[in-house]
């Protein structure tokens, strides 16, 4: 994706959800606040990626970096296809892959190409400590 596409939906998804918050964002993956989530998305292509044009190895040896993954897949579970859509978007971004997931599927083809996700994230040993949350559910707020 594009640094211009990039930025243009993540404005309008943190715009939508902008209408629902009165409080600061706060990057937060376990957030039960839909806007601190997506807000967490951006941050993290920031840090990573602040050129999406330059060249980009992913720092798989960065345990940081791993466990953004993580969250990234765990968001691919997201009942709001903003979210779901974002964080695709930062996972082919990041590590140039898909898996075949589909952020306008129907929950049962998206819990299986997150499956794959997992799959893929344990073969390339990226898994991080705790495991990832079940399809279809995030993760309770901590």
């Amino acid at each position: 994706m594009s640094r211009s596409r990039w930025r243009r939906w993540s404005l309008v998804c943190l715009g939508v959800l902008a209408g629902c918050q009165t409080t600061a964002w706060r990057p937060d993956f376990n957030s039960a606040n839909p806007p601190d989530r997506t807000a967490a998305v951006e941050a993290t292509m920031r840090k990573y990626r602040p050129d999406l044009d330059a060249p980009f190895t992913p720092p798989y040896d960065d345990p940081k970096f791993r466990e953004d993954l993580c969250w990234l897949v765990v968001l691919l579970q997201s009942d709001d296809p903003a979210a779901r859509f974002l964080a695709i978007e930062a996972l082919s971004s990041l590590v140039d892959e898909r898996n075949g997931y589909d952020y306008a599927a129907p929950l049962p083809e998206r819990a299986v190409a997150i499956q794959r996700w997992t799959n893929w994230l344990s073969e390339k040993g990226l898994l991080t400590e705790t495991p990832l949350a079940p399809v279809g559910l995030l993760p309770p707020p901590a």
